[in-house]
């Protein structure tokens, strides 16, 4: 074979052709000057063009590899520490007439862990509110004497009996009343009404009619003539109370003002009767101011479905809240309290009549009160009280 190679480096002819390979596997110009004669020179670049490579075309884009598997789940992070325990409020009850709350009574309360006790005091008594009128203290004596500046008195311990109201010309406030009472107790014979009240507590309360003559004491106190219309509850010395006055020509509660009692019923089954339509156990509301006649869509009872959103607080503390009705429209809200979610016992509830059962279809209450007619359902004492707090819108 080496001898076969031999004998063809011998031939110029191949020794050029394999420059002229040489030369287009490269790329290069390369040559020897002094190797190549001209014409070689010419052949080489012959041979090397036409095995030259060329410049081949961009090939296509393969296609997306497919999507890797999803990673492992990371380290779960650590919990959050627990948040510190609420501090609970205790409360307290602040009578009427300490001094925490100027003698308005109210609620004492601190938070646990504070050391810090707060009040929370009652407010005072707005002109058109239940307990309406002019502020006093009350006076224990029952002698119609001066009971001094801003206070006043009766001259019986049991109200209902009283026939004189000795009232300061000064009340609690420090207003200066004198020509106010006056127009009280002058005028004609029918003077009109006044009504005693003790602040916070609505059901306790003491009405007249002024039907004596000006019985004025050295300038600073009167004495008023007075008839018992109605009276609830009793009075102790110093309790903070309200005086208010409505005139002859005074016919109803005046719109805004509000009034309040209780009621009260006991008897057994024999009183439920033979089905009569007025039978059973009966227990009266007498207002002591009379209002418009109230007709049964606006009396709510404890199991009606919209007592709640018309009638507020309890039986010891009995207010009216609704009051939606338009400007003009002169209406009477009357809800009825039982004494608490136990009160009622052996009887239910089944009727709400006028005084006299007039207009007894209607149902309601009439200008000066009603009757709440129950019925006994077992045998035994049947048995019950409540209140009642009346509006006029």
């Amino acid at each position: 074979m080496l001898e076969q190679i031999s004998s063809k480096m011998r031939n110029p002819t191949w020794v050029i052709a394999i420059i002229a390979l040489v030369f287009a596997m490269t790329g290069g110009a390369w040559a020897a000057s002094k190797a190549l004669t001209g014409k070689q020179k010419k052949e080489v670049e012959k041979i090397a063009k036409k095995y030259a490579g060329k410049d081949g075309t961009n090939g296509t884009n393969g296609a997306n590899g497919a999507n890797g598997q999803p990673g492992a789940q990371g380290i779960p992070g650590t919990p959050g520490k627990d948040g510190k325990a609420g501090a609970s409020v205790v409360g307290a009850e602040i009578p009427v007439g300490e001094a925490e709350c100027e003698e308005m009574g109210g609620v004492a309360y601190e938070i646990e862990g504070s050391g810090e006790e707060s009040e929370i005091c009652n407010g005072l008594n707005g002109e058109s509110g239940q307990d309406a009128g002019f502020n006093y203290k009350f006076s224990a004596g029952t002698e119609a004497t001066d009971p001094g500046s801003g206070n006043l008195a009766l001259n019986n311990a049991v109200a209902a009996e009283a026939t004189t109201i000795s009232v300061s010309d000064t009340d609690n406030d420090g207003n200066v009343l004198g020509a106010v009472i006056n127009g009280w107790i002058s005028g004609p014979t029918a003077k009109g009404t006044l009504l005693i009240r003790k602040v916070g507590e609505p059901t306790t309360f003491a009405q007249y009619t002024v039907n004596g003559a000006n019985k004025s004491e050295g300038g600073t106190f009167n004495n008023i003539a007075v008839s018992a219309v109605a009276s609830n509850g009793s009075l102790a010395a110093e309790d903070p109370v309200t005086i208010a006055y409505w005139g002859a020509a005074t016919a109803t509660l005046p719109i805004g003002a509000s009034e309040s009692g209780t009621w009260s019923f006991s008897g057994t089954e024999a009183e439920n009767g033979t089905g009569g339509e007025h039978e059973g156990i009966l227990a009266t509301i007498s207002f002591p101011i009379p209002v418009k006649n109230i007709p049964r869509e606006q009396v709510f009872l404890p199991d009606d479905a919209n007592y709640t959103a018309h009638c507020a607080a309890s039986a010891a503390n009995p207010a009216v809240t609704s009051a939606e009705y338009e400007p003009g429209e002169l209406k009477t809200t009357v809800c009825i309290y039982k004494d608490n979610t136990d009160t009622i016992h052996r009887a239910n509830l089944v009727g709400i009549w006028k005084s006299g059962f007039a207009n007894e279809e209607e149902g309601g209450l009439s200008r000066v009160g009603g009757v709440l007619q129950f019925e006994a359902t077992e045998p035994g004492l049947a048995y019950g009280v409540g209140a009642w707090a009346v509006q006029a819108h």
